[in-house]
């Protein structure tokens, strides 16, 4: 019999986007398993099958994120939001408050910020000098990519100078090698975290479970996680039943790295193939073939990315395109950059502000507005 029953629904077709003439479906074993109308429908269900009537509700297929950040933004997201500061005077007046909160010693965090506050100045530390005076803080700009660290902060590093990597990272420093505060890409503002204090393992699977939560409640069933990190916290959520949606994890390859290097950064994991709702979730393995890996060229992630399948039956280093549609061409699947913002939760708002803006435009335009930079190595310009 059903294990579900679902009546009184309008049905959409998600291929033409015209409501079926069906009302009622019923499901087993994850799988929709019949449609019909509530009468023929109803004849499934047993006393063990739970009934639920739409009450002429639309029902479609739940939605999947191509690109997500549920541990990761979730745990940058923990301080002060600074995403709606138009000015100066206006982080500094959010970072003072912040402060105020603090205990004697601690970090402030902040996330969120605008590049474009700085005006046509470089962004630096320096315009919040007197409200960080002696304060630990790492704030992470807008872009995801790149964080501004308070003079105490580089001093607790250790950053005094001009740093080498392996990846288009970068410690910016002033004419005379003096850091000014920014830092670009994930190996530069590594060094700032290594001393920052971590969360308990317990508070970052609240967080993540909360931001989970909302993507559900966003009509989310499954996504693309793109943290490179946090097996550990879906694998508690989903032992604890409080993984909400269908997660595929993709280990990250950054540059000088190989995709197994990318995977065995965080071990063999211990998730399971995805099940039947309300959630699973899936580790792919890219050295037995078939899974996507999240590669990073020259450090970051530029413009959009493209998941890349390892073909089983290919060497382990052969890439081949995965199926999918997308900007990139034919069987590239390309993904938004947006986050978790669009999913209901806090997240890296960098696409969203773009649509956002050239929604107000309109058609048609917005090509004559300032452009919104972000301060990247490789700057990128999206007009408002």
């Amino acid at each position: 019999m059903s294990e579900l029953v679902l009546l009184g629904a309008r049905l959409l077709d998600p291929v033409t986007g015209r409501l079926l003439r069906s009302t009622a479906l019923a499901a087993a074993g994850g799988r929709i398993s019949c449609l019909g109308d509530d009468r023929e429908v109803r004849a499934l269900a047993d006393a063990g099958t739970t009934v639920i009537d739409a009450g002429g509700a639309v029902v479609m297929p739940g939605l999947t994120d191509g690109h997500m950040h549920p541990v990761s933004g979730a745990e940058r997201t923990a301080g002060i939001d600074l995403s709606g500061c138009a000015d100066l005077a206006s982080v500094r007046e959010a970072l003072a408050g912040g402060i105020a909160a603090l205990a004697p010693g601690a970090w402030l965090r902040g996330w969120g910020l605008d590049p474009n506050v700085f005006g046509a100045g470089a962004v630096t530390s320096d315009p919040f000098g007197p409200v960080l005076d002696g304060i630990p803080a790492a704030i992470d700009l807008f872009d995801g990519h790149s964080m501004l660290a308070s003079p105490r902060a580089l001093e607790l590093a250790g950053i005094d100078g001009p740093r080498s990597f392996g990846q288009a990272a970068e410690v910016v420093c002033d004419s005379a090698g003096r850091p000014t505060g920014l830092l670009l890409e994930d190996a530069a503002c590594a060094l700032v975290e290594a001393v920052a204090p971590v969360s308990s393992f317990d508070e970052r699977c609240s967080r993540a479970a909360q931001v989970l939560a909302s993507m559900a409640a966003a009509g989310l069933t499954g996504g693309h996680a793109m943290d490179g990190e946090g097996l550990d916290v879906y694998a508690a959520l989903e032992d604890s039943g409080s993984l909400p949606l269908r997660v595929r994890v993709a280990p990250w390859c950054q540059p000088g790295g190989t995709a197994r290097a990318g995977l065995d950064r965080e071990g063999p994991g211990r998730l399971r193939p995805a099940g039947p709702a309300p959630g699973g979730a899936h580790r792919d393995d890219p050295g037995r073939g078939g899974g996507p890996v999240r590669f990073a060229r020259g450090g970051r992630v530029h413009a959009a990315h493209a998941l890349l399948r390892l073909h089983p039956g290919r060497p382990h280093r052969q890439l081949v395109p995965a199926a999918g549609r997308g900007t990139g061409g034919p069987g590239l699947a390309v993904s938004r950059p947006a986050g978790i913002r669009g999913a209901g939760g806090p997240g890296l708002g960098l696409a969203d502000r773009a649509v956002r803006a050239a929604g107000r435009d309109g058609p048609g335009r917005g090509t004559d507005g300032p452009a919104v930079t972000c301060p990247s190595r490789r700057t990128a310009s999206i007009r408002r």
